[in-house]
């Protein structure tokens, strides 16, 4: 194979330009869709490298779309120059002919993966993003499925060479796509028992669950590199196959593919991931009084300070806590979390960047908010908080706004701290400490357990 046919190949066919398109694509979906970097969210995918790959593979929603087109329009090129019937009677085989544009298209595709990477990796480096080589085997099935369906669009645009083969094909694998990622959102959002097969035969992860504690399975990745690969084989067998039965033949390879690839993956979408043991690691202070996980350790410095002066309050209490730490639950299984006695669990998608609001970190430790809870967004429950936290500042203070009702937490709140204020200084502490555990706990209704007249 000459290089040099491959260099031509890549500065006049459409090879390039498509690879362009999706670079340019998905930067501008990245910085312009939810999760940009002007949100706090911790699974926000400029904050790490998990969350920055896991978004890329969703954006293969729009991507392997134009790669299927791009391909399709370069697949159709010799019947469009009017010169397949000359290329057809040379006495060089098929797949020689083909072979320098299939390598440009691979070469494309690949770099505009590795420059998405390089793109996007510079706001995950920037925030101070948790590295590790476990991204790497998710970014690579993306890359790989990007080439697959550019060998796949290359392959149809030669069978069917028609103007309306690239929109026809791009808009097919929209449909397709479509289809896959609904019957995984529908089974998530009504319990039903269906399949998330179907949308992990597609470069998108399925499941909407994404934050920086867990990682994809070892076992998924393996499985869609190999079925990838597979359709890749039979791209590349359409392209360059010029008699019937070689065209059924070279089928073979995506047949078995996804034969492989129905039994090995994963029915439920959840099983799709696992914990990342790298990511959830305690890092704490020298004295161990302040821990947060890997993922976060740019934000311990920021942490200690609000942390130590909230165990400090917290000290009024009976029984009060010793530590404060970070207990992954967001995406996890919420039987298999523990919060040691003495410790204090710490949410940093509630508090969001410790370094820019230390008061509102200060308040959201006080009050007791638990990380496994469905219910503290209810309006009884942060009324509780609110009163919890206002105990330990000695004046009313209202929460950070998160719902936008807070005027009806307010009506809630106001009555109780009265109540509660009005208690002989020696039972505020109890009343405290019994309503800290009821919100714990994530009863839906925290404020009952007050004594008559708190």
């Amino acid at each position: 194979m000459s290089a040099r046919m491959v260099r031509i190949e890549l500065r006049r066919s459409s090879a390039l330009a498509t690879g362009t398109a999706i670079f340019v694509i998905t930067v501008a979906l990245l910085y312009l869709l939810s999760n940009g970097p002007w949100q706090k969210s911790t699974g926000a995918w400029h904050l790490q490298w998990d969350s920055f790959v896991y978004y890329l593979r969703f954006m293969h929603f729009v991507l392997l779309p134009v790669a299927l087109g791009g391909g399709a329009l370069l697949g159709m090129r010799d019947r469009r120059s009017h010169v397949q019937e000359l290329f057809a009677s040379a006495p060089r085989p098929a797949w020689q002919r083909s072979a320098h544009t299939a390598v440009a298209v691979c070469l494309a595709m690949v770099a505009a993966s590795a420059a998405i990477l390089v793109a996007g990796g510079v706001s995950v480096v920037a925030n101070g993003g948790f590295f590790h080589l476990g991204w790497l085997p998710v970014a690579a099935v993306g890359a790989l499925s990007l080439v697959a369906a550019g060998w796949l669009g290359m392959g149809v645009g030669r069978l069917l060479p028609s103007l309306l083969t690239p929109p026809v094909v791009a808009a097919a694998g929209f449909a397709v796509l479509t289809y896959a990622h609904s019957t995984t959102i529908s089974a998530e959002a009504y319990d039903a028992p269906r399949s998330s097969v179907p949308e992990l035969l597609t470069p998108m992860l399925a499941g909407t669950t994404r934050n920086a504690f867990i990682a994809v399975s070892g076992t998924v990745s393996a499985v869609q590199l190999v079925w990838f690969a597979a359709v890749a084989t039979t791209a590349l067998g359409l392209l360059t196959a010029s008699r019937l039965g070689t065209r059924i033949a070279v089928l073979l390879p995506a047949a078995l593919g996804i034969a492989v690839a129905v039994t090995a993956l994963p029915r439920d979408a959840e099983a799709v991931y696992v914990i990342n043991e790298e990511a959830t690691a305690l890092v704490c202070t020298e004295t161990g009084d302040v821990c947060v996980t890997r993922a976060h350790a740019d934000k311990l410095d920021a942490l200690t300070g609000p942390a130590r002066d909230a165990l400090s309050r917290l000290g009024r209490l009976p029984d009060a806590p010793k530590a404060v730490a970070e207990i992954p639950t967001r995406g996890m299984d919420k039987t298999t979390r523990h919060v040691p006695p003495g410790v204090l669990p710490l949410d940093f998608d509630e508090l969001e960047l410790a370094d820019e609001d230390s008061t509102s970190v200060r308040i959201g430790l006080l009050s007791g908010t638990d990380p496994g809870c469905d219910t503290w967004y209810g309006d009884e429950s942060q009324a509780a908080r609110t009163i919890i936290a206002s105990w330990f500042v000695d004046e009313f203070t209202p929460l950070p706004d998160y719902s936008g009702r807070e005027g009806e937490i307010r009506q809630l709140a106001e009555p109780a701290w009265q109540a509660l204020r009005a208690l002989p200084p020696e039972a505020q502490p109890q009343e405290v400490a019994e309503l800290r555990a009821t919100t714990q706990s994530c009863q839906p209704d925290p404020l009952a357990v007050l004594a008559p007249g708190a």
